[in-house]
């Protein structure tokens, strides 16, 4: 990578199959273990305070993609962040094919392993704050049922057409990961009205992502408030790299923006799309995927950014044997 090289790290975010998510922390375990265990544990005291030490075993569950707690935001948000991070640090450390961030950003729950990694807040902060949001999302889904959908091959426009049919608003657009792939959110009753409008527009139909809940909608407007509430208890710093959030697609430069970007992002839609134009149009020619899975990279894919200029970090450390 030469001094011309302007690089952008990219932190996933929770809808990763369970078994990258066991895969990342095999390959983290292998190469400094002391690090993760210190870490996984500090989220173990995060998940603890919160649910109570009886609700998940972090390193139980870490050796079984099948585990029941893969299927629970509450779980599932502070591991992911954690393995995130921990990526991100243990490249750091080990010196491999260092790279000097111009940006960084993160797709949904992935802002927050970008915040950490800019030092607007620590680890420490962050997995407490990451925690809480699990737990405040989670009881947002049971409070109302609703769900998440993908629809592919339609606009924008389009889709948001097919959320109101007659004025009436049935569901919401909450993320925006490709020009043509949109994912809405609505009442799980409404779900196959949703369904049916979307296949009469063109699109193959919308299909149900099995998330708990229509994340980055309306119905986490309660778990917002509490999220909002919470923020104030922690000190954030001005970033020191750009950080592009989800809420605008832009960069943002000050602690006070951080703070109100990461509210506005669970209650509207997660702009990926315009995420990955900014980085490009200001001269982002490698994207290195930081964490868990390769679903970064493929979105990366169906935004026609080249398969050459995404790098997955974890594929700069040489397997070890056992």
């Amino acid at each position: 990578m030469t001094q011309e090289t302007r690089a952008a790290l990219l932190f996933p975010g929770q809808g990763l199959p369970s078994k990258d998510i066991v895969a990342c922390y095999q390959r983290l375990n292998s190469i400094d273990s002391t690090h993760i265990q210190q870490r996984l544990g500090r989220a173990q005291d995060a998940i603890n305070k919160v649910h109570g030490s009886a609700a998940f075993d972090i390193n139980i569950a870490l050796q079984d993609e099948k585990s029941p707690s893969f299927t629970q935001t509450s779980f599932v948000q502070p591991v992911v962040y954690t393995l995130s991070v921990l990526t991100s640090e243990i490249t750091d450390a080990h010196g491999i094919a260092r790279i000097a961030p111009s940006f960084v950003a993160g797709h949904s729950l992935g802002e927050y392993s970008a915040l950490t990694r800019a030092k607007v807040f620590d680890f420490e902060q962050g997995v407490d704050l990451v925690t809480y949001r699990g737990l405040v999302m989670e009881e947002a889904c049971q409070k109302t049922k609703s769900v998440l959908l993908r629809i592919s091959g339609l606009a924008e426009d389009r889709v948001r057409e097919l959320c109101q049919p007659g004025g009436t608003r049935i569901a919401e657009v909450a993320l925006i990961n490709a020009p043509t792939l949109i994912v809405v959110g609505c009442a799980a009753e409404a779900a196959t009205e949703v369904d049916r409008l979307a296949k009469e527009a063109g699109a193959r139909g919308a299909t149900d992502l099995g998330t708990a809940g229509a994340f980055h909608t309306t119905f986490m407007e309660e778990a917002a408030d509490k999220l909002d509430k919470k923020l104030f208890e922690y000190d954030f710093k001005h970033p020191e790299i750009p950080v592009v959030t989800n809420f605008t697609g832009k960069p943002i430069y000050h602690s006070m923006q951080a703070q109100d970007h990461l509210i506005q992002g669970m209650i509207n839609p997660v702009q990926w799309a315009k995420v990955l134009e900014t980085l490009q149009t200001s001269g982002v020619t490698v994207f290195a995927e930081v964490g868990p899975g390769t679903s970064l990279a493929a979105l990366n894919r169906i935004n026609n950014i080249p398969e050459d200029r995404t790098i997955n970090v974890l594929n700069w450390f040489e397997p070890r044997g056992t």
